[in-house]
C-alpha cells in the first residue's frame, strides 16, 4: 500500500510539471534619455491565476538592482517599467524571469 500511494505521489509531480514551463521570451527596452528600462515576458498559460511570472530580477554590469514578485499573470505576458537613475551607455542590462511552477528565461542586452 505504501508503494502505491507513493507512485501516485511521484505520478503527481510528473504530470504536473509537464504542464509547467518557463517564460518564452523575455524582451527588454531601454530609453536612456530618461534612464528606464521595459521588460516585457511572454507566458503563455491557460490560467493566469494559478500558473505565472511569479518574480523578475534585473541586473546592472552583474549587480542584482531589481527584484520584483508577482502573484498573479493577466493574460498571456507580465510587463514591468524600471527606473534606472545610474543606467547610461554600454551598461549591461539583464532581466530574467521566474515563474511560479518551474523554469526561468533571460534576456541580456549592452545599453546602444
Amino acid at each position: 500500500m505504501k508503494y502505491l500511494i507513493l507512485s501516485f505521489v511521484i505520478m503527481f509531480f510528473v504530470v504536473s510539471s509537464v504542464f509547467a514551463h518557463a517564460p518564452k521570451s523575455v524582451d527588454i527596452t531601454v530609453s536612456v534619455s530618461e534612464k528606464n528600462i521595459a521588460v516585457s515576458i511572454v507566458h503563455s498559460v491557460s490560467n493566469p491565476n494559478s500558473h505565472y511570472v511569479k518574480r523578475v530580477e534585473v541586473t546592472l554590469n552583474d549587480k542584482k538592482i531589481i527584484e520584483q514578485t508577482f502573484s498573479l499573470q493577466e493574460g498571456n505576458s507580465q510587463e514591468a517599467i524600471y527606473h534606472i537613475p545610474s543606467l547610461k551607455m554600454s551598461d549591461t542590462v539583464t532581466a530574467e524571469a521566474f515563474c511560479n511552477i518551474s523554469g526561468s528565461q533571460k534576456k541580456t542586452i549592452i545599453v546602444h
